[in-house]
This record gives structure tokens, sequence and C-alpha cells, in this order.
């Protein structure tokens, strides 16, 4: 991907800061949704994270090589139950 900026032409790796947003169906290796509950509830994000798809495939240089993910300091928010604070499990 190229930007031209003033007749001069950036590439993606140009930018200090990049995000990447949207599903890329990446998920977790754990056996069900309470397992992973189970490990945040017990302040074991670590353990959880060490089981992210993602992660793991990025660390074998599989995807995403070139980049480097910054710490991640919050739980999973895409599995709530619309307008509560409440997990769908």
């Amino acid at each position: 991907m190229n930007f031209e900026v003033k007749k001069k032409i950036y590439t993606l790796f140009d930018h200090e800061t990049i995000f990447w947003v949207g599903d890329l169906n990446f998920r977790t290796n754990v056996n069900s949704a309470s397992e992973a509950l189970n490990l945040l509830n017990n302040n074991h994000m670590d353990l959880l994270l060490s089981k992210d798809q993602l992660k793991i495939e990025k660390e074998k240089g599989n995807v995403f090589s070139e980049f480097e993910e910054g710490v991640i300091k919050f739980w999973p928010t895409y599995k709530y139950v619309t307008g509560t604070s409440e997990f769908d499990l």
C-alpha cells in the first residue's frame, strides 16, 4: 500500500503506528468460553493470551511478522450480552 503526500511516496512501513482493525477470525485455544472466563476471573490473563491463535501464528512467523503488538491490558469484549456487562457463554 502506497500513500502520496506532496509528491512523495510513502509505504505502510513509513509509519510509526499502524492499527489493524477487523475480525481476522483468530480465536483462543481453550476448550470453552467458561474456561476462558475462569482464567480471567482468576487473574490468569497471561495464560489466556498464551493460547491466542494470532499470537501463536505471529510467533511462528506465519502472520504479521513485521509488526509488534502492544500490551493487551483489557478483557475480551466481543462476547458480552448486548447492552450489558455480562459475558455471553
